[in-house]
């Protein structure tokens, strides 16, 4: 089976009740199982198969485990594992609730590799402090962080910046919630190109990028090293914004440097970011500027997980954001 036409992977754990969806009428449904040899057998499966109307009901997902393919031009409803209200079980306080003590990752793809996804949550409720969601930019818990909620906060709408978003919940032995209620959808953007600081010297034309460490976007940054890039907008009306939302990390020791204009040498210093600071919003207001970085790891460093950077281009001036 190839990715573009792989609908799911259910493993031990996964959830039940979801509803799937051919992505195009007359298109089969193909279930493939393989059980190993451990001699450990589980209670298996039932599923109702049937034809759906011109007008089929939405795909729905559960909060579980392995991957679901999210196809295009359809929004999905994705909830926690016990909501809108499975059957109590599995240790479930409450009917609807999640469970007690999950430990559960699903990724999200979009079945167009070059569409992004759109998470959009309309209620969120789990035990504050103690039971936590949280969401990955890519195929793995090792991509880069997005954001990490509990208790009543409403995650923000969450888009990624390719084609993938991992999920991961977790929750303690006590008190369960009714966890939440939220669709995924692909959002008609196209993935931006990738570019790393993997180069001493480096210069980019672009209104559209993301910009990561040389590690890229599953891996820390790499020591000892001293490098600089340059992003410039390819319309020179276009003003530049480089903004870090998600993960922003540097070891002890290691400084990235921010500077407006094309080169470090000519450039007004912007700022100087060092381990504790958060990833900022970067805006010349001046159109056609470009934005430097330079970046230097000590050699005494232990690396660090680095940055997720989101190049883009506006037809007004932005803020900065710090």
């Amino acid at each position: 089976m190839t990715p573009n036409n792989l609908l799911a992977i259910f493993t031990a754990g996964s959830s039940r009740a979801e509803t799937l969806l051919t992505t195009a009428s007359g298109n089969n449904l193909i279930f493939h199982f393989k059980s190993d040899f451990d001699g450990n057998v589980g209670p298996g499966w039932g599923a109702v198969i049937s034809c759906a109307p011109a007008s089929p009901p939405s795909p729905t997902t559960y909060m579980g485990r392995g991957v679901r393919t999210i196809a295009c031009g359809t929004t999905y409803r994705f909830y926690d594992s016990g909501s809108p209200g499975l059957i109590a079980d599995n240790g479930r306080s409450g009917y609807g609730n999640y469970a007690n003590n999950e430990n559960n990752t699903i990724t999200l793809v979009s079945q167009n590799q070059a569409q992004r996804l759109r998470l959009e949550f309309s209620s969120f409720s789990t035990e504050s402090n103690y039971d936590w969601l949280e969401v990955y930019d890519g195929p793995t818990t090792t991509s880069s962080l997005i954001g990490r909620w509990s208790g009543g906060t409403l995650p923000p709408i969450i888009l990624s910046s390719g084609p993938m978003l991992t999920i991961r919940f977790f929750s303690d032995g006590g008190y369960n919630s009714s966890g939440w209620v939220a669709t995924v959808q692909c959002a008609g953007l196209p993935v931006p190109p990738t570019y790393t600081m993997s180069n001493a010297v480096q210069s980019v034309t672009t209104c559209s990028a993301l910009f990561y460490d040389d590690g890229g976007p599953a891996g820390g940054y790499t020591y000892l090293q001293g490098r600089t890039v340059t992003f410039c907008p390819d319309d020179p009306t276009a003003y530049l914004r480089m903004r870090f939302p998600y993960q922003f990390v540097l070891a002890a020791g290691d400084t990235l440097w921010a500077y407006e204009g094309a080169s470090v040498d000519s450039a007004r210093l912007l700022g100087i970011y060092v381990r504790g600071n958060k990833g900022e919003e970067i805006a010349p207001h001046v159109s056609g500027t470009c934005l430097t970085f330079r970046f230097e790891a000590d050699a005494t460093s232990l690396g660090a997980a680095g940055w997720h950077g989101i190049v883009e281009c506006t037809s007004t001036p932005q803020p900065s954001i710090t």
